[in-house]
């Protein structure tokens, strides 16, 4: 008697981890009732909202964390918004950044 293969996709499969991933670039994806997988922030955003999202709109992490894909934590910009964004916040950081180290060369020197 023969003993049949395991199913090899999907809840049933021996290795199936959820249907939950995090891409290289550190965004969760979630599998689809279809078998496709979308980035999570994207899907709970529509849920939020009620609506499919526009291409040309960007749901931003309020607190950076990419990971956090609650509701309160997401911005929705435009690509042009989203842009802005993230130039003050390095803008913010270098600025920092150079008054830690002008600080510190001025202790030594007194």
């Amino acid at each position: 008697m023969r003993i049949p293969p395991p199913p090899r996709y999907g809840a049933e499969h021996p290795r199936w981890k959820g249907g939950r991933y995090v891409h290289q670039k550190g965004y969760v994806y979630v599998r689809q009732s279809d078998g496709r997988y979308r980035a999570e922030h994207r899907v709970r955003m529509e849920e939020a909202l009620g609506r499919p999202l526009a291409a040309s709109e960007i749901v931003h992490h309020r607190n950076g964390r990419k990971t956090d894909n609650v509701p309160k934590n997401f911005k929705l910009t435009s690509f042009r918004e989203h842009s802005r964004e993230h130039w003050r916040q390095r803008r913010k950081e270098q600025l920092r950044d150079q008054l830690q180290l002008f600080e510190e060369r001025q202790e030594r020197l007194f």
